[in-house]
């Protein structure tokens, strides 16, 4: 298995991140190769970099594997045949050919020199006319060599801008920090290469010149380029010309100037680079109105529970993945769970008599790793019926505790090893999406079904103690977390909401008795219930 594995790596063309640096240990692990491979690389031209220890930029591994294997391929002329017994292409110009036509279709046919086999290649009669006039003592195309550094892309989530001057002591400092986020503070690899991201783009705009001697106009002078836009990808529209360039999100502005303010801060105590200004890093912060416009809250659809019983109605029920469809998105309202994390649940995870899930991080993608045990929320049986059919249905069908609870193909339990669930969450988004379509409905994401338990429990979770349950099932340690980010409401709630309060007038007896009552204990309930009714 692990051989299968290293061939599969081996083969990836981006095995490598564009933006980090490798040492020869991590090149060796990356691509299952032994150290004198890597050597014979260096020596086929992959460049290295002579620093402390011997380093290997990301962007430069991967051009290397790409024109190595281009090279690898045998690519012929139109008027060549490849003997896959010779590994050889011979020429049709060259050795004599016969044209065959069979009810296959029409083939040319030639005896290998070297193994007398016969070589086959099907063709048309255009093509025969095309080889007749050739010329033999043409040229033959030139191969394609390898270059060192690639050309830049731009900034955005799919572009990179890499220095063409190589600074060896500060790729040696960046290839610490690099280190310090994954292994000091436990950095995910997507927010160590956001921020190698926009290293390189400042060291891009340096030009050459070392960290070690940046300045505040550097600094002020690459923002204000930055903010305009100055390093986005260019587009290009119809016609074909340049156009405009699109200006960078506030978002991508106030995240790239952090993680160099961050960079910067933990540049300062390195030795060498103590003589930078003390107050360079806080000169990378954003302005207010950017920090403002990207922590803005963006609208979003947020289905309501009547549309997601019309939803789940509409959803047919008569095939084996019809029913798994149905299930995931009754369950997605059921638990409240995130999509990342449903992919991974397996039937040992659900307590259909309990009805409560465990959330195990060593299994399950939940957020920032916590272990959680949460209740269904209170939707409708019609909710619960569904996800506890399904669950029936599966064990019916022999799946074990270890099976997932939504499986990508309809399995055979019991005759091999337990399947292994969704690797990703886009199959979930699209059976959502497709269901959506189906009903009618507005457009939205499985993460707003969150939002639509936050205002659901408005109406459903009355004490403070009911509320703080509610939004512990969300996963959420403050309750404030849910009403700020989940418990918004929608315009036209909030208008209903302000005239009912308007036409209301100031609060009466009657509303102080109704709030009264409504955090009353079951004690207290009973006895103003006799005391009404006489």
């Amino acid at each position: 298995m692990a051989a299968r594995r290293n061939r599969r790596i081996r083969k990836t063309l981006n095995a490598a991140k564009t933006h980090w640096l490798y040492n020869q240990t991590e090149v060796m692990t990356l691509y299952g190769v032994c150290r004198n491979t890597v050597l014979n690389w260096t020596k086929a031209g992959l460049r290295q970099i002579e620093a402390e220890e011997c380093l290997f930029r990301g962007c430069d591994l991967n051009e290397f594997q790409r024109v190595r294997r281009e090279k690898a391929k045998r690519r012929g002329e139109p008027h060549e045949i490849f003997c896959i017994r010779c590994k050889t292409l011979h020429s049709l110009l060259v050795e004599p050919f016969k044209v065959v036509t069979s009810r296959f279709g029409c083939h040319v046919e030639l005896i290998c020199p070297d193994t007398g086999q016969s070589i086959r290649k099907f063709v048309s009669d255009a093509y025969i006319d095309s080889v007749l006039s050739l010329d033999p003592s043409r040229p033959r195309a030139e191969s394609q060599n390898y270059t060192a550094s690639p050309a830049c892309t731009g900034f955005g989530q799919n572009g990179s801008f890499l220095p063409d001057d190589i600074i060896p002591e500060d790729e040696h400092t960046i290839y610490c920090y690099q280190r310090a986020l994954i292994h000091t503070e436990g950095r995910h690899e997507k927010t160590v290469d956001a921020s190698l991201r926009a290293i390189r783009l400042f060291q891009s705009y340096l030009a050459g010149t070392r960290l070690s001697e940046t300045t505040i106009a550097q600094v002020t002078a690459f923002k204000t380029a930055f903010e305009e836009g100055a390093f986005r990808r260019e587009q290009q529209n119809a016609s074909g010309t340049d156009a405009d360039r699109q200006m960078l999100s506030s978002s991508t502005i106030v995240h790239c100037f952090g993680n160099l303010e961050a960079f910067f801060n933990w540049l300062r105590d390195r030795p060498g680079y103590r003589k930078i200004p003390a107050d360079i890093p806080s000169h990378f912060r954003p302005s207010r109105h950017h920090r403002k416009v990207a922590g803005a809250p963006t609208e979003k659809h947020v289905p309501s529970h009547e549309d997601l019983l019309t939803l789940i109605r509409a959803m047919p029920d008569a095939r084996w993945r019809d029913r798994r469809d149905r299930a995931l998105v009754a369950f997605l309202y059921l638990s409240g769970m995130r999509d990342g994390a449903v992919i991974g649940l397996r039937l040992k995870h659900v307590d259909v008599e309990r009805r409560e899930i465990l959330q195990d991080p060593r299994e399950i993608r939940t957020k920032n790793s916590k272990t959680m045990r949460s209740s269904w929320f209170p939707v409708g049986e019609e909710f619960a019926g569904i996800v506890t059919g399904w669950i029936g249905e599966l064990r019916q069908a022999g799946a074990q505790d270890e099976d997932p609870l939504f499986p990508q193909t309809r399995p055979t339990f019991g005759q091999r090893d337990p399947r292994e669930p969704w690797v990703t969450a886009t199959p979930l988004r699209k059976i959502v999406k497709a269901a959506i379509q189906r009903s009618g409905q507005q457009p939205f994401r499985p993460h707003a079904i969150r939002a639509t338990l936050a205002r659901l429990g408005y109406r459903i979770a009355l004490t403070m103690e009911e509320q703080k349950a509610w939004s512990q099932n969300l996963g959420h340690d403050h309750l404030a977390t849910t009403a700020i980010y989940y418990g918004k409401l929608d315009t036209d709630t909030q208008a209903r909401l302000m005239s009912t309060m308007w036409n209301r007038g100031p609060a009466t007896t009657e509303h102080e008795l109704i709030d009264l009552i409504r955090v009353a204990s079951p004690e207290k309930l009973q006895a103003i219930r006799v005391l009404l009714r006489g």
